[in-house]
């Protein structure tokens, strides 16, 4: 592979977690009955709009990626230390988006911890009848920081499939980092017979 090569292959990692983070990592998902039957409504949250870990994880890995490529585009091989700060700088990324998925809280159905959900600083349920309760429901479980995970035959809250792609295209960024700095040793010469 080519430097230029290598350095497509960065940039295009780069470009995948960002594309990733406005993708839904987070999703609600909340059963409307009507006469017609039951419908269900799906509201999302990138990584942007639900966690300001999610966000610098993005932001630290595009910036690790965007110093790797200045680098190596103005002075060549990213040297040794530098190399393994940028690695380390992913891998931290990685780690941000695995502590905020480990931190959501799962509620569980009759759980008293259900009251921390509020719509406008009211409980869930308390707060005033509106002309759409499902909507309601959904901005209180989409709180920024602050995400309940629950799981019932009505209600739904938990990460997305965006957050898996992003993670994904974070461990590539960082498998992208490692093959564009490494080097192939030279191969020996044969020795000249006469």
């Amino acid at each position: 592979m080519t430097v230029k090569g290598r350095d497509r292959l960065v940039a295009g990692a780069g470009l995948l977690v960002l594309a990733s983070s406005f993708l839904p990592w987070w999703t609600v998902q909340v059963r409307r009955m009507s006469e017609d039957g039951a419908t269900y409504e799906t509201s999302f949250g990138s990584a942007w709009h639900m966690s300001s870990r999610w966000s610098a994880a993005v932001l630290i890995t595009v910036g690790a990626l965007v110093v790797s490529l200045v680098w190596r585009r103005d002075r060549g091989r990213v040297p040794p230390l530098m190399h393994l700060a940028t690695v380390a700088a992913v891998a931290l990324s990685i780690f941000l988006v695995l502590q905020q998925w480990q931190d959501v809280e799962s509620l569980s159905e009759g759980s008293t911890s259900v009251s921390r959900v509020t719509v406008d600083g009211h409980p869930l349920g308390a707060e005033p009848p509106s002309r759409d309760p499902a909507a309601d429901i959904a901005s209180g479980f989409m709180k920024r920081d602050d995400l309940l995970s629950f799981h019932s035959a009505g209600l739904n809250a938990d990460v997305g499939w965006g957050m898996w792609v992003g993670l994904c295209a974070m461990a590539l960024a960082g498998a992208a980092l490692v093959a564009a700095n490494h080097r192939r040793r030279p191969q020996p010469r044969a020795p000249h017979q006469a």
